[in-house]
């Protein structure tokens, strides 16, 4: 269901050539290729010749494919476990290592060809079919381990698109992450919910601690709680707050919620507009220039001001 990395793919199409060939594949084509370019028993460990045809060339361009799987299955195995040589020997056989059967696949070559490999992942896959939520979040969270879904980046990596930016701020690379976390819409959407949560205050770096947060919900009790101590940490220590919730606006008004960030070289502002169920109707992001807190709290203030007059 996800992406494969198209010139990936394509190598390991034409592995299964390289493999037919090594392994001796008693056919028409094959016999033809082995005989034209002089396919000898070394030929995955042969230098390529420089006047071979550039098909023939891709295909021996696969060889270091081939080589990290391959490997002789001695015919005389049970005459070296006997200390004597049989009457009828077989001959060596070509097999594939990462299948048990030693059977080669498109599949299994186009896997070991992938870096990190497929299997190292700590997540646990099992806690996410046994959560109990819709089967369609279950995917949604399988996509995310997997890093399948069909974001900008990952469409740019893998089938090879022009512009991996994300769609909303434009500003970075649209991974999982993101997407989901660190994109200036998304942070305004996460600080517009009834907990106000701020992301960037989250230490979220991988989609495996997105899925590690929902699956263990010990260690999410613990992220909220960190974030509340840091939002406490943010506040004067004079000053005793108390966290209150939205409060909506009268029926049939919209209410603007303003909020303002700042960094080294430049603040953001973001407007979120709730209805009176507290429905997400819109929300409006942009960098503004460096300034003071006041100055740039002042400002959201003022352009929701202005987007509540130009919106009508």
């Amino acid at each position: 269901m996800g992406f494969k990395k198209s010139r990936d793919f394509n190598k390991a199409l034409l592995a299964k050539l390289a493999w037919m060939i090594a392994s001796n594949r008693d056919s028409l084509c094959m016999n033809l290729l082995r005989s034209k370019y002089k396919v000898r028993k070394n030929w995955i460990q042969s230098e390529p010749s420089k006047n071979a045809s550039p098909t023939w060339k891709a295909i021996k361009k696969t060889k270091p494919l081939i080589a990290k799987g391959a490997c002789y299955l001695v015919g005389n195995v049970e005459a070296i476990k006997k200390t004597h040589i049989p009457l009828r020997s077989r001959a060596d056989k070509l097999i594939w290592v990462p299948n048990s059967k030693g059977a080669f696949s498109v599949k299994s070559v186009y896997k070991a060809n992938q870096d990190p490999p497929c299997g190292s992942s700590t997540v646990q896959w099992q806690k996410i079919w046994k959560i109990k939520a819709h089967d369609r979040i279950k995917m949604l969270l399988w996509r995310i381990g997997s890093n399948v879904l069909p974001t900008k980046n990952n469409l740019a990596l893998r089938i090879g698109t022009s512009d991996p930016n994300c769609v909303l701020c434009g500003s970075e690379p649209e991974t999982t992450t993101h997407l989901f976390f660190h994109c200036q819409v998304a942070r305004a959407i996460w600080f517009g919910c009834s907990w106000g949560i701020r992301t960037d205050k989250m230490s979220i770096a991988s989609n495996e601690d997105i899925l590690k947060i929902i699956l263990n919900l010990d260690e999410l009790k613990n992220r909220v709680k960190e974030y509340l101590m840091a939002l406490d940490h943010e506040h004067d220590k004079d000053r005793s707050e108390e966290l209150t919730s939205w409060m909506p606006p009268p029926r049939n008004y919209i209410k603007l919620n303003v909020d303002a960030a700042i960094s080294q070289a430049f603040t953001s502002l973001a407007v979120v507009a709730r209805n009176e169920s507290g429905e997400v109707l819109k929300v409006w992001t942009k960098i503004h220039d460096l300034c003071s807190p006041t100055q740039v709290e002042a400002a959201a203030i003022q352009w929701a001001l202005k987007l509540a007059i130009d919106e009508n």
